[in-house]
């Protein structure tokens, strides 16, 4: 029998302490999401993205097999106009942001975008939540790569890796300045299209 059809009765009897400091873990993490989402309430973010349905955090276990948490903030996926950003933490992967944008707001003033996230990964692919693929199959941010993701694709996607700060407020600090810096910069586009 393959060792993979086998029960490994010695992690089943030895994974208390393993899944005690993971449900440890998580709980910071989570503590550090939440208080990033309070930092920006849905009244801020209606107004300056309409469109805005708040903050969200969600979790789960299969992730390409491995735990996730997730914020969300603005949460409006609209291909052509909307605009979200995802913070991800993925167990075994990394800490990742990814900024989700309707391709009418970047179009809006392509050079200076380009310039401003050109730290960014472009995202490539059918689905902005294929991130197995996303990570391994994405191109740097440059304006032939946009270009050429704006004609297969209706929305754009960037993300990268981020690194995690061991103190809790300094990771909370971190991801807050992170989160408001991309919001004051995307304001600035999303308000320009919509007046």
């Amino acid at each position: 029998m393959e060792e993979s059809q086998k029960l490994d009765l010695s992690f089943f009897n030895e994974a208390e302490p393993f899944f005690k400091k993971f449900n440890q873990q998580t709980n910071l993490l989570l503590q550090i999401l939440t208080e990033v989402a309070n930092d920006f309430p849905q009244d801020f973010l209606v107004s300056i993205f309409p469109q805005s349905k708040g903050s969200k955090i969600s979790k789960g276990n299969q992730l390409d097999g491995l735990p996730y948490q997730v914020l969300d903030i603005v949460r409006d996926f609209n291909q052509d106009t909307g605009f979200n950003i995802r913070l991800l933490n993925w167990w075994g992967k990394g800490f990742f942001i990814f900024i989700s944008i309707g391709n009418k707001i970047i179009l809006s003033n392509p050079e200076d975008w380009v310039y401003s996230h050109r730290v960014y990964q472009l995202s490539v692919g059918e689905s902005i939540f294929d991130y197995g693929k996303i990570i391994h199959s994405s191109f740097r941010l440059t304006q032939n790569n946009l270009k050429s993701t704006i004609k297969d694709s209706s929305q754009i996607q960037i993300w990268r890796k981020l690194d995690m700060e061991a103190d809790i407020n300094d990771m909370k600090q971190k991801l807050s300045l992170l989160v408001k810096s991309i919001l004051e910069y995307h304001s600035s586009f999303f308000l320009n299209s919509h007046i």
